[in-house]
């Protein structure tokens, strides 16, 4: 977890990465943070560890992708591929 330290996220208000769908302008601004993050992809390792971990579904945006976006599987695969 020594990555989390070097994260973009680390000083950001956490409710920012929980938009609703409505907020979409919140969104945003949790994706460009994470579009500048050094270690996203031990983010996105740790959240597809922690989803398995948990058996639900995350919600918010993690290591780039909105969760909650009726777009993520798209957006997800695609991120996957790269």
């Amino acid at each position: 977890m020594n990555w989390m330290r070097h994260a973009a996220c680390r000083d950001a208000p956490p409710d920012l990465f929980f938009p609703t769908q409505q907020n979409r302008t919140r969104a945003r601004h949790a994706l460009a943070v994470c579009a500048s993050c050094p270690v996203i992809d031990q983010c996105r390792a740790y959240m597809q560890h922690m989803s398995r971990q948990s058996g639900y579904p995350l919600v918010g945006v993690w290591a780039g992708i909105w969760l909650d976006d009726p777009d993520r599987p798209r957006q997800y695969r695609r991120r996957r591929t790269r």
